[in-house]
């Protein structure tokens, strides 16, 4: 049934063409129009449930949907669309049931498998999410989304170079991030002697400072190193290596050998869960930034620096949680709270109703982050959510306890308290989505435990 009229003039091909004009409450009053008179009609069941689930109605999208899988079982768009929306509201047991119920009409699906795997993901069945993606692969062998979501399967199992061999499929999706347009090849484990080889910035800043390291490990192989990364980052960088030429993205050197990406640096250099350059720290702030900050906070008391809210984006979709969650640890006697939180999250220091330290003249400019490392290497203690800040304190080799999600970003693998990538680092991992509370009954107790004075 698709082109049943409802009041003698409109039909569901008007509807759709409001819908591809973006009308999308016209679309939607005739849509439901249609729905009033035949209430079985799949094509105003899916598109009215699209809607809404564009809209922002998930609720009443995942309910026109369900509906539309009852008109007709097993429908590829409608059952893939109904996935989306039942994970939106991280119903993820339910999304997969429905996928799997699609997959026993259609076991062709590439996508339908793809999706299968992000929610066996989601829900912590690596082996399982591990072979749909090798199944969706199977039937559409160059899709480069199965490769990197893969990829990310495969470094939470801790199978890293597998993980980066996959990773390198980023470079073929529609927006390749940071790739620089030059004329020189990249360096895919060339030899490097008296090559001169240009690394950037590909991503965010915690990732720029976590893969940071493998400059200094090019530098070793002979190479010529310039790293060009976020103005941000720029003056920290220079703590790397006296040798290497760091400038910001806006201004790299036309004359090189090599280019490569940061992130493509594990793979080209063959990394493994045992050949990690784990050696920190590598990264420093200058004495004459150090010192003053020393003597502002003191030798007195247990000096813990916090972070608890990363940049709100969907990147940071559950990494991030409330200062509240600190109160229990400003109880400790001898423990001091120190704010390391800039931006946005700040604003949740003037209600939180315990003590909790602020740092007045901290640089939130152009050397932010050599300001905040010279307050890290006075601390005796970092604890933070999964932001730039948590690698800021593992480069500097700063005791770093990180709060991680249920189901974690990859690099911190899906289990274990120790990470190879920053030996000073403590996880502590949700053991239920959404599972703060017992995260920070872990860190309390960790606390209690050792010595304060």
């Amino acid at each position: 049934m698709t082109t049943d009229s409802t009041d003698g003039t409109q039909t569901l091909g008007d509807a759709i063409r409001l819908h591809q004009a973006g009308k999308l409450q016209d679309a939607a009053a005739i849509y439901h129009r249609l729905l009033a008179q035949h209430p079985g009609h799949f094509d105003a069941l899916y598109f009215a449930g699209a809607i809404a689930l564009q809209t922002g109605e998930t609720a009443r999208g995942n309910d026109l949907l369900q509906r539309a899988i009852a008109a007709d079982p097993g429908n590829i768009k409608a059952s893939l669309l109904l996935a989306s929306g039942l994970r939106t509201q991280h119903r993820h047991a339910e999304a997969l049931a429905i996928l799997d119920s699609m997959l026993a009409v259609h076991p062709e699906s590439a996508q339908g498998h793809l999706r299968r795997a992000h929610e066996l993901q989601d829900l912590k069945r690596l082996d399982e999410a591990l072979a749909s993606y090798d199944r969706s692969l199977a039937l559409d062998a160059d899709n480069p989304d199965s490769h990197v979501d893969r990829s990310h399967c495969l470094q939470l199992l801790g199978r890293l170079s597998e993980a980066y061999a996959a990773y390198e499929w980023r470079k073929k999706l529609n927006t390749p991030l940071g790739i620089i347009a030059a004329a020189q090849p990249a360096w895919e484990g060339e030899p490097l002697e008296g090559k001169t080889l240009l690394l950037y910035a590909e991503q965010g800043l915690g990732d720029t400072i976590h893969y940071a390291r493998y400059a200094s490990v090019a530098e070793a192989a002979g190479a010529r190193v310039i790293l060009s990364v976020q103005a941000p980052l720029v003056e920290l960088m220079r703590s790397v290596s006296p040798t290497i030429d760091v400038r910001p993205t806006t201004n790299y050197m036309q004359d090189f050998d090599f280019q490569a990406a940061l992130m493509s640096l594990p793979h080209a250099f063959g990394t493994t869960a045992h050949t990690v350059p784990a050696h920190v720290p590598y990264l420093s702030a200058t004495s004459d930034r150090v010192q003053p900050w020393a003597d502002r906070l003191g030798k007195t008391g247990f000096k813990v620096g916090i972070v608890w809210q990363g940049s709100p984006n969907k990147i940071d979709a559950g990494r991030s949680f409330p200062l509240a969650l600190f109160s229990a640890l400003a109880l400790i006697p001898g423990l001091r709270l120190i704010s390391l939180q800039k931006g946005v999250g700040t604003e949740q220091l003037a209600a939180c109703g315990f003590p909790v330290e602020t740092l007045a003249g901290l640089d939130d400019g152009p050397q932010a982050f050599l300001d905040t490392a010279a307050v890290m290497q006075s601390l005796d203690l970092v604890i933070t959510s999964d932001t730039a800040a948590a690698h800021l304190a593992g480069a500097l080799a700063r005791p770093t306890w990180i709060a991680l999600k249920y189901l974690p970003e990859s690099r911190w693998g899906a289990a274990g308290a120790t990470t190879p990538w920053y030996p000073t680092a403590r996880l502590f991992r949700q053991a239920a989505p959404g599972d703060w509370a017992g995260v920070f009954g872990e860190i309390s107790d960790a606390l209690r435990a050792r010595p304060i004075s």
